[in-house]
């Protein structure tokens, strides 16, 4: 009797999971996640303006960053343009990936509306989370600017001293990574279709950096730091939130009743 109640309880908690490649939201986890980086994120734009200076020991740059030093910072169309690329993706990821999810009919597709809302708070958290790491980064390093090292100038605002990674770079990283990543994970892509979705995040990550060079908000290293950093973060995050489908089974072996866990990641 126990036997045969502990194999139904088994074969009743074995209910149809998402798919392997579907992606999952843990509320525990990604509630305060996401709350605490977004928190953090919108107040980095308030606050940033208001911290003061610090002291830094100025030291010349080398090699690859040495000539982007001293030169005055650029106006106009090419730093409009390192904006609309890094937080024009931003804009068009959030309405892009819970679309994707609503609409698409790849792998994991069962369940819109749980799926759209799924790829939604994902990208949202790739964004927020490469943000809060970038700040908390350039909080550390306090690198000058290159336009700092002009002959007379002088730092007043700690804007001046926020060169190491680049927010521009890192936030189109994971904004292009994170939403190309999103597609290939749950979809049945052919290699070289894949290969395409993330030479177009190459292409968008590249582009937003070479401008801020040539902007001289940042160096040569702040830019692929920052590149590295959204791109890493893209791939990462909603790799971190493939559903395993787990399938709880019972049978018998002999006088043996078994139980066992099975999932595919």
């Amino acid at each position: 009797m126990i036997r045969a109640a502990l194999s139904t309880l088994a074969l009743a908690i074995a209910a149809p999971a998402a798919a392997a490649d579907a992606l999952a939201l843990r509320p525990a986890v990604d509630g305060p996640v996401l709350l605490t980086t977004a928190t953090y994120s919108v107040l980095t734009l308030y606050l940033l303006p208001d911290r003061p200076p610090v002291y830094v020991r100025t030291v010349a740059p080398e090699g690859l960053d040495a000539g982007v030093a001293g030169v005055p910072e650029a106006e106009g169309a090419v730093p409009l343009m390192s904006d609309v690329l890094a937080y024009g993706g931003v804009g068009l990821g959030l309405i892009a990936a819970p679309l994707y999810g609503a609409t698409h009919r790849g792998k994991g597709a069962d369940g819109k509306g749980r799926a759209a809302w799924a790829h939604g708070v994902v990208f949202a958290q790739t964004v927020t989370t490469t943000i809060t790491i970038t700040d908390v980064m350039k909080t550390a390093s306090r690198r000058p600017r290159p336009y700092t090292h002009a002959e007379g100038f002088e730092v007043t605002e700690a804007d001046d001293q926020m060169s190491f990674p680049s927010g521009h770079s890192a936030t189109a990283g994971a904004a292009s990574f994170g939403l190309a990543h999103q597609i290939v994970l749950t979809s049945d892509l052919s290699p070289g279709a894949a290969a395409g979705l993330y030479g177009v995040a190459t292409a968008w990550t590249a582009s937003t950096a070479a401008l801020r060079v040539a902007a001289r908000k940042h160096y040569p290293t702040d830019v692929l730091m920052g590149s590295l950093l959204g791109a890493s973060v893209g791939i990462v995050v909603p790799e971190l939130h493939r559903a395993s489908r787990m399938r709880l089974s019972a049978g018998r072996d002999g006088d043996r009743t078994m139980v066992a866990l099975s999932g595919a990641w």
